[in-house]
């Protein structure tokens, strides 16, 4: 008697079901036509149903073996040795397609290491492409001969980190304040660009009050909104000689926006330089036409005095610690080469 039984381990469920069927009519008939005993042959079918699936599981394992035997094969050749151009180190690599390599295969040149550096260096080269760009007159700052007028406060300046080591917010900006001509601006631009050399702020912009004056006349041509928007997103931003802008009810309230989008909703630093020393001095400028422009610029600074730390470059003494974000500091002082005036 012949049983077709097709039973391995991956039949699914509906084909063994219907080849058990078939065996079972099949040992029916041949009981009913006095064949051998019913049992022998349930013995023989289960003993041919074992020994079939036994052998397919057999093949499936030496396919198995000889597929991870090609695999440990492949990783073998595909390991070689090649010689550091820069450092000269000898490493190991692998070749992406070992049956592929010839003379003509490209080795790599460099290690691990060396790649990383030149890739850090290609990087930086960008973003100080991009500072270029972006800050056309940063070779009129960069380039500045002799020691700074005030030497302790461009140090401060430098200093300035908006996260501690264990990456806690200690401060979201500088507002430097003092006469023209002792190096605000200066330290501003030397303190970005070293910033975005090390990777701590992948952007810079600075503008000044001309840009800030043009506000009613980008309201007028529909430009406000991208030039606003950029202000607000860049990472690192300058207002320098902040004091000498025209204050309007409209350049108020841009204003207002800018510093309330950045200083609170998104925590990015700026950076400020202007004459004005005092409080009352500052909230002056807004007192124009409009009343609510007053109020406004009590807003701004209130804002940037809980946020920013200050430093009087009108002040000959040496910087002290910068007070931590959301105090007040020295404030109720008269103001000192690190503090927050009045």
């Amino acid at each position: 008697m012949n049983f077709d039984i097709h039973a391995h381990h991956y039949l699914d469920a509906n084909t063994l079901e219907q080849q058990l069927a078939v065996m079972h009519k099949r040992l029916t008939a041949a009981s009913l036509a006095d064949d051998p005993p019913i049992h022998e042959l349930r013995e023989y079918a289960h003993r041919w149903t074992f020994e079939k699936a036994s052998k397919q599981q057999q093949v499936f394992e030496e396919t198995r073996a000889l597929a991870i035997k090609h695999q440990v094969e492949y990783y073998r050749n595909s390991r070689d040795k090649a010689q550091c151009k820069v450092c000269g180190v000898e490493f190991a690599f692998h070749w992406e397609n070992p049956h592929r390599k010839s003379r003509l295969s490209q080795r790599p040149e460099l290690c691990l290491q060396c790649f990383r550096e030149k890739r850090d260096q290609l990087l930086r080269d960008e973003r100080l492409a991009q500072f270029r760009v972006d800050n056309p007159l940063m070779y009129h700052y960069l380039d500045q001969q002799g020691a700074p007028p005030r030497p302790a406060q461009y140090q401060a300046v430098l200093n300035w980190r908006d996260h501690d080591e264990e990456c806690n917010r200690i401060s979201l900006g500088l507002v430097l304040v003092g006469d023209s001509f002792t190096g605000k601006t200066t330290a501003c631009y030397h303190l970005a660009h070293g910033a975005v050399e090390r990777n701590d702020f992948s952007e810079f912009l600075a503008v000044n009050s001309t840009h800030l004056n043009s506000i009613p006349e980008k309201v007028l041509d529909r430009s406000i909104g991208p030039f606003m928007e950029r202000l607000k997103s860049v990472e690192l931003l300058l207002i320098d000689d902040l004091d000498k802008v025209r204050i309007t009810p409209r350049v108020a309230s841009e204003l207002w926006g800018l510093f309330e989008d950045r200083l609170r909703h998104h925590e990015f630093p700026i950076l400020i330089t202007m004459n004005t020393r005092t409080k009352r001095d500052f909230v002056r400028l807004f007192s124009g036409r409009d009343a609510d422009s007053r109020q406004i610029g009590l807003s701004i600074y209130n804002r940037i005095r809980q946020a920013c730390q200050f430093i009087d470059f009108d002040v000959e003494t040496q910087p002290a610690d910068p007070p931590a974000l959301g105090t007040d500091g020295p404030g109720s002082q008269e103001p000192t080469a690190l503090g927050n005036p009045n």
